[in-house]
């Protein structure tokens, strides 16, 4: 299963294929190392893969991630999320 996912992911991604950018895949499972390992095996793409799980997003959430560590096996990830009031009067009444 885990190859066909693989497979397909990159599929939909032809142009950032074709210029060797990065694929960056977020997973909430334990499956990230999985995932990455699979797709170099099975696919034509062999680096700039960047798998990462263990994390949760939302829309609006904002991920960084770091250069590589640890033999370019593991990559510092830091969440930000970010709250827009809609008013000052909103501000002044959340205090």
């Amino acid at each position: 299963q885990l190859a066909i996912f693989a497979k397909g992911v990159v599929k939909a991604l032809p142009i950032t294929v074709e210029r060797g950018l990065s694929i960056i895949m977020i997973f909430d499972t334990d499956i990230g190392n999985s995932v990455g390992s699979v797709m170099a095996r099975e696919t034509e793409v062999t680096d700039n893969i960047i798998s990462i799980d263990e994390i949760s997003v939302d829309e609006g959430t904002f991920v960084d991630i770091g250069e590589a560590i640890i033999e370019g096996k593991v990559v510092p990830v830091s969440i930000k999320s970010l709250v827009f009031a809609k008013s000052t009067a909103e501000i002044k009444q959340a205090s």
